[in-house]
């Protein structure tokens, strides 16, 4: 038996059900397509050194071009060698067909042979080498003897060699965990690193790796299942260490896929995702792989888990030829090997524990009235920085029918360059809402090591600077509240790079109090409306001023006297908004070359308190809209939606 995947059951497991048939079919299809994908030539493996030799000033990218250059050409051609070291073997062992196996021994013999680095130089042992490792072990061993002798010797060596210089280096963290292992990055690197040891006969180290993850389960995934480093990674946190950890229960490891924690995370993965798209909500292009649904399905017997992991769209993006294209999902081979056909497929809409609901640990709150790609569903952030996790605090994201109207810039990634290209504007502005003072975007600060968790690996924890304070549901109406009075207090460069940073002069005005209460109150209405209310104060002699950044990119803006309308290709909404100033809000729109377009709305007065209602009546792209809405009373008494009368405070759950 081969690791993972028992290679004698394929024609077996094919015929036992239609699931089983049609996940063969897509597996062949996706190797079919790789036949096709051209071997990239050996990268330059770029500087030693992966910063420029003057460090800009904070919001740049301090990345070198050359870095970023070799960076870009490494992530290509390692992902591709791994899934080829896949797929192609799995369709040689379904089919006998030997182009299949030729063509991967090819790619073998490239990296092998023809490849003198496995990554930047710059980059020492992060993903790339363990990336290269893994798939050239995976190769091999799936293979078998239709590899050459002569290529299986230089492969195991070139294996050998980078897992000698991995586990070098990773020595003092496997030992103890440390919070920078809270991270997605090094649970990718061990897992690879792991089935590379397994096929190595390194099955000590594989056990010592499994005695690491379970102590770091607990530390990265909190008891509601949400991920502690960043929401839409922890497909990428599992992508590689679900396979290891199978492999390691066949070499008498642990059982880790049973811990309660990854499988309560089964129901966060599903809560998370986005209607239509089924992407992440802080994604765009999310990392949807179906057959990890189905075993934690299989594993955890969760009805809705397996409904997703059937009905997920099992397509992502593949850079080839200077372009993205879409091709069946990376791990389509491990389809048939984990679905458990006696588990029910229950539509989550149907399951009732994956509507609204707040995630504590990371400061979520999902406010959906069903499930299902035509509905309406908004996210609202507010809680501990860690990770990757660098969103504005009091983030507000609106998906409807498909269509992202609201939520983070949806960065171009055609290439990591241009990721950096708009770094200088997000770095400051990540929100699809933003309070700013003075005129000037103020980003909403953050703590190192604001984790509820950093204690127990042994880091000191600071009090998160937002947090969710209300959050209900009842009737049609999903209510939450958020208080960020703190994290837009103070803007040091602290607060946006988790260490002191010399400020350049232009900024020295920004590093004061700005808010002295900012509060947000969100509410989810019928899955027709969304409603924001916000309560800004500032320090005396500080005007405030608020925008909204609209940031779909495919969203055309039309502006009207009384409202604006945002019209999308699936979806539209129309924004009404009020205020209890004299002091009118003006509507200006605003373009950013890589962003998209997007919408100021300005209070033209200087004033020191504010409270603005912003209503988005949301409809299909072909439906009309309805009245106005009117208010009843003054700011923040009620509001009418249609026939529904809204007390504001209630919206906000006070």
């Amino acid at each position: 038996m081969s690791l993972i995947i028992d290679f004698t059951r394929i024609g077996e497991l094919a015929r036992r059900t239609p699931q089983h048939e049609r996940f063969q079919h897509r597996a062949l299809a996706a190797a079919d397509w790789m036949l096709a994908y051209p071997i990239p030539p050996a990268p330059d493996a770029g500087p030693a050194q992966m910063l420029k030799a003057i460090l800009p000033r904070p919001g740049l990218t301090p990345f070198s071009p050359e870095y970023l250059v070799a960076h870009e050409a490494y992530e290509i051609a390692t992902f591709a060698y791994l899934r080829v070291a896949t797929q192609l073997p799995f369709a040689f062992h379904a089919t006998g067909q030997e182009e299949f196996a030729r063509r991967a021994v090819a790619w073998v013999e490239h990296f092998v042979q023809a490849m003198p680095h496995w990554g930047p130089k710059a980059s020492g042992t992060d993903t790339f080498v363990p990336r290269a490792m893994c798939a050239t072990a995976l190769a091999c061993d799936w293979l078998g003897d239709t590899l050459p002798l002569p290529l299986r010797q230089q492969a195991r060596a070139r294996v050998e060699h980078a897992f000698d210089q991995c586990v070098g280096e990773w020595e003092p963290g496997i030992a103890r965990p440390q919070p920078e292992h809270v991270n997605n990055h090094w649970w990718y690197n061990l897992s690879l690193a792991g089935l590379a040891g397994l096929w190595l006969g390194r099955r000590e180290f594989a056990l010592r790796l499994g005695d690491h993850f379970q102590q770091l389960i607990p530390l990265s995934i909190g008891p509601d299942g949400d991920y502690i480093d960043k929401p839409g990674y922890l497909m990428w946190a599992y992508r590689w260490a679900f396979p290891f950890w199978l492999a390691l229960e066949q070499a008498g490891g642990p059982r880790l896929l049973d811990h309660p924690r990854v499988g309560a995370s089964a129901r966060w993965l599903v809560a998370m995702q986005a209607p239509g798209d089924l992407g992440w909500v802080d994604w765009p292009r999310g990392f949807n792989y179906p057959w990890l649904y189905l075993l934690l399905a299989a594993r955890h017997r969760l009805p809705a888990v397996q409904w997703m992991g059937l009905a997920l769209r099992e397509r992502m993006p593949v850079r080839h030829d200077h372009a993205w294209t879409e091709v069946m999902c990376a791990g389509a081979e491990m389809n048939g090997f984990v679905y458990d056909e006696s588990v029910p497929a229950i539509h989550p809409r149907e399951d009732g524990l994956l509507s609204t609901r707040h995630y504590l640990t990371t400061g979520w709150a999902v406010l959906r009235d069903h499930w299902g790609e035509d509905d309406v569903c908004a996210w609202l952030y507010a809680g501990p920085a860690s990770g990757k996790n660098y969103h504005d605090q009091g983030q507000v994201t609106l998906l409807a029918h498909g269509q992202r109207l609201l939520g983070l810039p949806l960065l171009p990634f055609d290439n990591y360059l241009s990721a950096h290209t708009a770094a200088p504007f997000t770095m400051s502005n990540r929100s699809g809402y933003v309070a700013e003072v003075e005129g000037v975007g103020q980003a909403s600060g953050h703590y190192p090591h604001e984790s509820p968790l950093a204690a127990a690996i042994g880091a000191a924890p600071r009090t998160p600077l937002a947090r969710i304070t209300s959050f209900q549901t009842e009737g049609g109406v999903h209510r939450a509240g958020a208080d960020l009075s703190a994290a837009y207090q103070d803007f040091s460069c602290e607060g946006l790079w988790g260490h002191p940073v010399q400020a350049p002069p232009e900024w020295t005005s920004l590093i004061k109090n700005r808010l002295a209460r900012f509060e947000r109150r969100l509410a989810l209405v019928d899955g027709a409306w969304l409603v924001i209310v916000d309560l800004l104060q500032s320090h005396p002699g500080r005007p405030v001023r608020v925008s909204l950044r609209h940031t779909t990119v495919d969203v055309r803006v039309s502006l009207a006297p009384s409202h604006v309308d945002l019209a999308g290709d699936q979806a539209k909404a129309r924004l009404w908004w009020w205020n209890d100033q004299p002091a009118a809000l003006t509507v200006a729109p605003w373009h950013h070359s890589e962003l998209g377009r997007m919408l100021r709305l300005d209070v033209t007065a200087p004033v020191e308190q504010l409270t603005v209602v912003w209503a988005l009546q949301i409809v299909r792209r072909d439906a009309g809209f309805s009245p106005a809405p009117a208010m009843a009373g003054r700011l923040p008494e009620a509001l009418q939606l249609g026939p529904r009368r809204l007390p504001l405070a209630l919206a906000a759950g006070a």
